[in-house]
């Protein structure tokens, strides 16, 4: 079925109702490469590739999720599947239920939240970022800009994140079951029961940066 909209072309696949047996549906469309793209699956894969548009948009309730594109806003979310970036956004915002995550190539205003599942980033400048999981590790690789703030928060998983020798600003750490690892200072264990706390101010850029895991470690590096 598709229907000509106001904000563009809506294409949607049906199966047939009341039919207990139907064959596998697979959907291809070529579009032109500065078209913005909302896609929507259940039970479905989704994969996008060469998208120049100004918007990138995909949802999916359980299947995985395969993106490249260059796009000024970018929006993914599944149930249940992984979900998997390569490209340039400055504005994104991604959330998985169940599922891994690899976004390799955003930048500036950044959001990542998981219930269940690893993630691995390898951004740009981020002037913006709050990225968190209930129960997953997160593999963090980025810069922050002056005056950014990044905030990472960890139920259940450890923590990795690598910024530039360059990277100024505030920096704490803490983690109240886990061990702390960093090359930016002293590591200060709580004076009373378990846990361990980290603070450290580099240069006058206003850059904020604070990550803190529940139960698990936390590495704060170079890359």
């Amino acid at each position: 079925v598709y229907k000509r909209q106001a904000q563009g072309l809506m294409i949607e696949v049906r199966h047939v109702e009341d039919k207990d047996n139907y064959d596998e549906s697979f959907l291809e469309l070529v579009v032109p490469s500065g078209a913005s793209i909302a896609a929507e699956g259940v039970s479905a894969d989704i994969t996008i590739s060469g998208s120049r548009g100004e918007s990138v948009s995909a949802q999916s309730v359980s299947g995985d999720m395969s993106v490249e594109a260059e796009s000024g806003r970018l929006e993914l979310s599944s149930v249940s599947g992984d979900i998997d970036f390569e490209g340039s956004s400055s504005r994104s915002s991604v959330e998985s239920v169940s599922g891994d995550v690899d976004l390799d190539g955003v930048s500036g205003e950044v959001t990542i939240s998981t219930v269940s599942g690893d993630v691995e980033l390898a951004a740009g400048a981020v002037s913006e970022g709050s990225l968190d999981t209930v129960s997953g590790t997160l593999d963090l690789e980025m810069s922050v800009e002056d005056g950014g703030k990044v905030t990472v928060e960890c139920m259940n998983g450890d923590v990795r994140l690598r910024l530039p020798e360059s990277q100024t600003g505030s920096f704490s750490a803490q983690s109240f079951s886990g061990d702390i690892n960093t090359v930016l200072g002293d590591v200060k264990q709580e004076k009373y029961g378990p846990g361990s706390h980290f603070k450290h101010v580099t240069g006058d850029s206003g850059t904020v940066i604070r990550v803190e895991s529940f139960s698990g470690d936390i590495h704060i590096g170079h890359k």
